[in-house]
């Protein structure tokens, strides 16, 4: 039997037809009310946006309802629908400059009722999104923005106006330390190790980029922010699926020659992440490469060597570990770079001299070892202090870190602020990201609506 905690965090709630006189959703209300009779989420209407491959966005509006609020969708293409299957949701078909007119209506007719007082999107950068960012603040919306990374695998972003706002993240250690004194007093936030299973992520995908695909008819004008269709990264995917035992091969291969062997770390991004695109100032990972792979051959001495690492997201829509090999023997350093596809990362952040990185998530891994960091793009963690404020011939001589009690006291800035304990791909981390997830809306009251 479910505790009425465990029934407001939004598991098994209710059925997906939501039937508004039926006596189970009267109870499910019920159970959503503090103790003087009041709904936590009274008169609070959330609109859901573009979400990520699963079932985050529905058991979040799940969770929602039974605690007084309502919930709507718009649906870009026949993924977000696969995802979803619960009321209140409509379909945008236009095309991307038809979007804003459309929102703008959208929201209007919803007023005739009750205002939309809230929206959750998952990634601020997205096209649709950055104008629903702007046409939220213009009317006095708060806009919650989802997000992987930060801090993995345990932890993931629901923020109020978005990490990347301006203001949301501390600009220097001044800012950093007046942040942590208004914690003083406040319980050190308790992290629950998150398991994260890759073959759920993967099938939950597969499922997703299905539907988009046989209901591309239903969204003809849709423009996809990704590099490739769904069509042609699950072919790659296929491919890499298929040649995985040679992978691993070839990288336990690599591993064995790094043993006693001193080495910097270069993990590579998705070259359609809108970390890369937006925030740095190379505009793909090819530029990122060549900066990287000439600064190494420059300044590094000459018996410390090179990783190379492929992100394990990356389906193949280039030969990276061909643009990596030519790169180094051009510079003449071949023998001393050497391209990796797979491995623990977390073992090798422990093992490597210093990590040099654009703006990864493999950051916060780096900071948390103690292991020396360079961030070249603009990241949450580059505050002097924090990171290395060196040159990256500077760093890549005679690596230099910064104070570990600094990134312990942004950490911990950023799990009050702005992250929940949690996790999208498993049972237990899915419900835990609900149950953080719901407890941050009511804890941030609605603007007053214009």
């Amino acid at each position: 039997m479910m505790s009425t905690q465990e029934t407001v965090a939004g598991f098994r709630i209710i059925d997906s037809d939501l039937p508004e006189d039926s006596n189970r959703v009267r109870e499910l209300q019920t159970a959503g009310q503090d103790r003087t009779g009041e709904s936590r989420l009274a008169g609070r209407k959330v609109l859901f946006l573009q979400g990520m491959p699963g079932p985050f966005f529905r058991d979040l509006a799940r969770a929602i309802v039974p605690q007084g609020g309502e919930i709507r969708r718009i649906h870009f293409y026949a993924g977000d629908w696969s995802d979803w299957h619960l009321p209140g949701a409509c379909a945008f078909r236009g095309r991307g400059e038809d979007w804003p007119a459309f929102l703008e209506r959208f929201l209007d007719r919803e007023a005739l009722q009750t205002p939309v007082t809230d929206i959750i999107l998952f990634g601020d950068q997205r096209p649709l999104h950055r104008v629903a960012i702007g046409i939220g603040a213009a009317r006095d919306i708060s806009v919650f923005v989802v997000e992987e990374g930060y801090l993995r695998p345990d932890f993931a972003a629901f923020s109020r106006g978005g990490i990347h706002a301006e203001g949301a993240v501390p600009a220097n250690l001044a800012e950093l330390r007046i942040a942590g004194a208004e914690l003083d007093g406040v319980p050190l936030p308790l992290a629950v190790p998150i398991e994260n299973h890759f073959h759920r992520r993967g099938w939950e995908t597969f499922f997703y980029y299905a539907a988009t695909y046989f209901g591309a008819w239903l969204f003809p004008r849709y423009q996809t922010h990704r590099n490739a269709s769904p069509v042609h990264e699950g072919l790659l995917w296929l491919r890499r699926f298929a040649r995985s035992r040679v992978r691993r091969a070839e990288a336990v291969r690599v591993l064995e020659g790094l043993e006693n062997r001193p080495f910097f770390l270069f993990p590579l991004q998705l070259d359609n992440d809108f970390q890369i695109r937006i925030h740095s100032d190379f505009g793909d990972m090819a530029n990122a490469i060549r900066k990287v792979l000439t600064r190494f051959a420059a300044s590094a001495p000459e018996d410390v060597q090179l990783v190379v690492k492929l992100h394990p997201l990356d389906p193949g829509l280039r030969d990276w570990a061909r643009f990596v090999r030519q790169q180094a023997e051009h510079l003449g350093i071949g023998a001393r770079c050497v391209f990796l596809d797979g491995g623990d990362i977390g073992d090798l952040v422990h093992r490597a001299r210093g990590v040099v990185t654009v703006n990864s998530t493999v950051g916060a891994l780096a900071l948390a070892a103690g292991t020396p960091l360079l961030a070249l793009g603009r990241a949450y963690y580059r505050i002097p202090g924090i990171v290395s404020a060196q040159t990256p011939d500077e760093f890549l001589r005679a690596p230099q870190n910064g104070d570990p009690g600094n990134f312990a006291l942004l950490r911990r800035v950023l799990i009050e602020r702005h992250l929940v304990n949690g996790g999208f791909h498993s049972a237990r981390g899915l419900r835990m990201l609900v149950k953080g997830a719901l407890r941050r809306l009511r804890e941030s009251p609605p603007r007053p609506a214009r």
